[in-house]
């Protein structure tokens, strides 16, 4: 049998044969608002799971710290991506009187510190300082005097282990703020 006989015969088949024969029932206005109210609230559900998922997911990230590994088996923590001196800054007000002479730490870097098992981690650590020395008397005044090792001068980086992190001391005409750097 060829197409054009085949649609032929189909075209002859009038709609009131397959109206009698075909179960077609309509669905009633209650039927039809109970699968609206159903669809509605799989709606809902879904847009409540995924706020939820996405406020969990920002929880984790928060607390996530990023680790990597020297060759000397030493690992180097870094802060999340959004870890940043100026959104630290902007959260806090420093009156040059009453801070002078003191090291401030951010959250991250306090929470970081906190955590840490090893002695031997370093924590790549931004350095700030508030009152407007040059960079220069920061890094004579301040990182030399400390001994860690930094790229201060190029990037504003110090890694210091958490004993040297405690043990330091700010000068006298300088606030200084420390806060876990991003990679």
């Amino acid at each position: 049998m060829k197409n054009e006989t085949l649609f032929a015969i189909i075209d002859d088949i009038d709609d009131e044969y397959i109206m009698e024969f075909a179960k077609v029932e309509k669905i009633s206005n209650v039927r039809r608002k109970i699968i609206r109210n159903i669809c509605l609230l799989v709606a809902c559900i879904v847009v409540i799971i995924g706020v939820l998922s996405i406020v969990e997911l920002n929880k984790e990230q928060k607390n996530e710290i990023i680790t990597m590994d020297k060759e000397d088996g030493t690992n180097v923590i870094w802060g999340r991506p959004s870890s940043d001196v100026e959104q630290f800054q902007s959260n806090h007000t420093f009156n040059t009187e009453e801070y002078l002479g003191q090291i401030i730490l951010d959250e991250e870097l306090k929470e970081a510190m906190r955590v840490t098992i090893s002695d031997k981690d370093l924590f790549a650590v931004w350095v700030y300082e508030c009152t407007g020395k040059s960079h220069e008397k920061v890094y004579g005044d301040f990182i030399m005097v400390i001994g860690v090792e930094e790229d201060y001068l190029n990037k504003k980086l110090i890694f210091a282990t958490k004993t040297q992190l405690e043990s330091m001391t700010c000068p006298d005409d300088m606030i200084i703020i420390l806060g876990l750097a991003c990679r």
